[in-house]
């Protein structure tokens, strides 16, 4: 179930973060925003709001993936614990990376713009997940690769894809172990915080200025 979720994770995400990338601004351009303005509730309140909803229907089609391709390994086995082991896998593996993928495609777009944003991050995706670490300087095989390869490898034994590989920054890139897999899925939903609380602080601070 480990190299399923890590199957699903390799291009599933660059859909997600594409169609996730204009839920703030939208609320802008829509004025949705000044109506929520009005509303008894703080900024940060309705920032962790958003970012736990689309947070949770980005995650739906993969969820719904990696419960199909359980459901297939239950029946081919015919052992049920594929079940829990692919919820297991979709928790470790692929939802640390939708959680760091998300929290940058909701609020980086309002500085830049979501169509620079589409554009940059699909090139990132490929450059710091897929790219072979040998071809240029990349973050893939490392643990801050949101593809969960080293949770993958690490929690659930699957087959690697560039997990360790020696490559740029060497102190990221750990023998695989079970150790590694846990402090990349930490430093994934880390990340993922504290963007969101930089963001948070941002609209705090604009709203007080207007």
């Amino acid at each position: 179930m480990g190299a399923w979720a890590l199957t699903f994770n390799l291009i599933a995400p660059i859909g997600i973060g594409v169609l996730l990338a204009d839920r703030l601004v939208r609320d802008r351009r829509l004025g949705v925003e000044d109506m929520l303005e009005g509303l008894p509730v703080r900024p940060g309140t309705r920032l962790w709001g958003k970012y736990l909803g689309v947070l949770a229907a980005g995650s739906l089609p993969i969820l719904l993936c990696v419960a199909g391709a359980a459901g297939y390994e239950a029946i081919r086995n015919g052992d049920v614990t594929a079940l829990g082991w692919g919820l297991l896998a979709f928790g470790g593996v692929n939802l640390p990376g939708l959680a760091f993928i998300t929290a940058f495609a909701l609020l980086v777009p309002a500085v830049l713009s979501a169509p620079l944003f589409r554009v940059l991050f699909v090139g990132y995706w490929f450059w710091g997940n897929l790219l072979n670490p040998d071809v240029l300087p990349t973050l893939t095989g490392s643990l801050l690769t949101p593809v969960g390869d080293y949770a993958a490898a690490g929690l659930f034994d699957a087959d690697p894809l560039w997990a360790g590989w020696p490559g740029f920054v060497s102190a990221l890139r750990p023998h695989l172990s079970p150790g590694a897999g846990v402090a990349s899925i930490a430093l994934l939903v880390g990340i993922a915080v504290v963007v969101l609380f930089l963001g948070q602080l941002l609209l705090t601070r604009s709203r007080a200025r207007a």
